[in-house]
């Protein structure tokens, strides 16, 4: 409806809404359908993706701006990587307000400098604009083909074995929004508070060696990457095990928090979900020989009109990080 609010839709559901505004644009030479993470042409050799931050939504107040402009260029280089493309250039949008200081406007610049020298990324350009408030930032990245094949998120296939790597772990970017919304950061230490998730670059390595069949970066929280990735599919899947980094646990336990929850509905670790038809033990390997850890989270039970993912007999909330619905 005309009335709809964001704040009552929410992000998946307004981009639905706006895709079938451009459906009409959508090429058929594209290489992914057009709601999924990337776009790619020229015979899918080359990818696109953008991605964008409102710093009241997107930094929390004890947060260097250095570690916000390396977020940035982390968050649109993940969904490159999470399709097997090796991202080579970047250009961004700053918004600021008129009395924010120079000083901060360097420090952004650093982590973005300290993020392109992470990911061997060139300077494509940029923009500096006036923004009332708040300051904003888009990025947009272009990558090159590391495979000789595509995988959508809308490739998963019954069968299919469910894997995340594991190179920030799950649970911390849950803990710092708790922390925050509760006022209990100082509880925290400063590794936590500093916690700066990078991309995982060597996944395009590890879809060389093998068949992957879809992808997702996890970005949005690990629950609703999966529903993404199921829903996009029209699969069932079912999880046998949610991984939560080592250290979390301890100060989750402390809180009497819920650790599966926290798990679950996370954001912003920008591991890579994927599934593939091959062994187990080989994934493993190959993800070991490319310098990561890689976990086996679940299967892909069966294509289904009604996609749903399920764990300990009960079919989990596709909830995890909206902009929108969040406060």
């Amino acid at each position: 409806m005309r009335s709809d609010k964001l704040s009552s839709v929410g992000e998946i559901k307004a981009i639905e809404r706006l895709l079938k505004q451009y459906k009409a644009f959508y090429r058929k030479d594209f290489c992914f359908p057009i709601d999924d993470d990337v776009q790619a042409f020229y015979n899918c050799k080359i990818s696109i993706k953008i991605d964008g931050y409102c710093e009241k939504y997107s930094r929390y107040p004890w947060e260097r701006w250095s570690n916000w402009g390396w977020r940035a260029i982390t968050g649109t280089v993940s969904d490159l990587y999470a399709k097997g493309y090796t991202p080579f250039g970047v250009v961004y949008s700053l918004g600021l307000p008129k009395n924010f200081p120079l000083s901060k406007l360097e420090d952004i610049s650093i982590g973005i400098k300290k993020a392109m020298r992470e990911y061997d990324l060139s300077f494509l350009g940029g923009d500096l604009n006036v923004s009332y408030k708040y300051a904003w930032i888009d990025v947009a990245a272009l990558g090159t083909h590391s495979t000789s094949y595509i995988f959508p998120r809308s490739g998963a296939k019954a069968g299919d074995l469910v894997f995340t790597t594991l190179v920030n772990g799950y649970g911390t970017s849950s803990l710092l929004f708790f922390a925050y919304k509760n006022r209990l950061w100082n509880k925290l230490p400063r590794e936590f508070l500093n916690y700066t998730p990078r991309a995982v670059k060597e996944f395009p390595l590890v879809s060389k060696a093998i068949k992957v069949n879809s992808s997702i970066d996890s970005s949005d929280g690990l629950a609703k990457s999966l529903w993404i990735l199921a829903k996009s599919s029209n699969v069932v899947i079912h999880i046998d095990n949610i991984p939560i980094h080592g250290k979390v646990i301890s100060y989750l336990k402390n809180f009497n928090l819920n650790i599966e929850e926290f798990a679950l509905y996370g954001g912003e670790e920008y591991e890579v979900i994927f599934t593939t038809s091959e062994k187990e033990d080989r994934v493993i390997r190959v993800c070991k020989s490319a310098g990561i850890e890689c976990i086996k989270i679940g299967k892909v039970i069966e294509k289904s009109d009604k996609p749903k993912i399920i764990f300990n007999n009960r079919e989990i909330k596709p909830e995890g990080w909206d902009q929108f619905l969040s406060t």
